[in-house]
């Protein structure tokens, strides 16, 4: 069947392949959203339990069928001859952006219900979390979007974070005179 579409044009069997991958990609993210997450949706309204509730109300079932159709382009890639080189590299870069960023999205969900399962305890009006859930939340937020910079420039999150340290060092230096007095005048308040 490849040597006819070559026949034809030289570029086809190459375009039947991508073709092929994305109909794979967008089959699997189908699949995944008309059964893990239907199923899911409708084993949490059987339950009496209200952590799966939590669960679905924030979405996170949805958030990790996102990930199943980028996998498969993740590892078809390696399949595509028409991607060769810098064209490959690219696309493994930005289906790696995308898995970073739907991880970050999946694990800030997972807090987000986390501290809703936690609100529906009565010792959260005596010790509420949800301060500490959102600086959770910020950490993740941060350390994703410093390993998505890190995937875009092709370097290593280390690499940045050396470049962070010097800048604010130098920043330290240049402001120390407005940090101080800014914490005195915290102090005397």
């Amino acid at each position: 069947m490849m040597e006819q579409l070559r026949a034809l044009h030289p570029v086809l069997p190459d375009l039947a392949v991508v073709a092929g991958l994305l109909l794979g990609a967008l089959a699997t993210y189908w699949l995944a959203r008309a059964i893990l997450v239907k199923a899911l949706h409708r084993l949490a309204g059987y339950t009496a339990h209200t952590w799966d509730d939590a669960l679905i109300a924030h979405r996170v079932p949805s958030r990790v069928a996102q990930l199943l159709p980028v996998t498969v382009i993740y590892l078809g890639v390696d399949y595509m001859p028409l991607f060769e080189g810098d064209i490959e590299a690219g696309l493994l870069r930005a289906t790696g952006v995308y898995t970073i960023l739907v991880v970050t999205f999946t694990v800030t969900a997972l807090l987000s219900a986390a501290n809703a399962i936690y609100e529906s305890y009565p010792i959260s009006r005596q010790r509420p979390l949800k301060g500490f859930a959102q600086l959770l939340k910020l950490v993740v937020i941060i350390i994703g979007l410093l390993l998505v910079i890190a995937a875009l420039l092709d370097q290593e999150p280390w690499v940045l974070l050396s470049g962070f340290g010097a800048m604010t060092a130098v920043l330290l230096l240049i402001f120390k005179d407005t940090i101080l007095s800014l914490v005195a005048s915290v102090q005397l308040t």
